[in-house]
C-alpha cells in the first residue's frame, strides 16, 4: 500500500518531470504493486508530466492490464507504454 500511494502522489503532480524508473526502490515498488494499483497509478497520471517511462515500467508485458487501461477516458498517456 506504501508503495501504491507513494508512486500515486508522485504522478498526481503534473509538475513533477520524471522519476528515474532505474532507481532500486523504484523497481522495488513497481514488483511490489498488484494489477488494480499499477491500474489505479495508471489512469492517475497526467499527460502534462514527463512519466513516459513510468507508464511504460507500470504496464510491462501485461497486455490485460493495457487493455484494461485503454478502456479508460482515453489520452495520449495511453499510447506511453508503447514507447518503452
Amino acid at each position: 500500500m506504501l508503495a501504491h500511494d507513494w508512486l500515486k502522489c508522485r504522478v498526481e503532480v503534473a509538475v513533477v518531470t520524471g522519476m528515474n524508473v532505474e532507481q532500486p526502490a523504484v523497481q522495488a515498488g513497481y514488483r511490489s504493486l498488484n494489477r488494480e494499483q499499477r491500474l489505479s497509478i495508471l489512469r492517475s497520471v497526467r499527460p502534462q508530466s514527463m512519466y513516459t517511462p513510468v507508464a511504460s515500467a507500470l504496464v510491462g508485458g501485461d497486455l490485460d492490464l493495457y487493455e484494461r487501461f485503454l478502456r479508460g477516458e482515453k489520452t495520449y498517456v495511453q499510447l506511453w507504454p508503447l514507447v518503452g
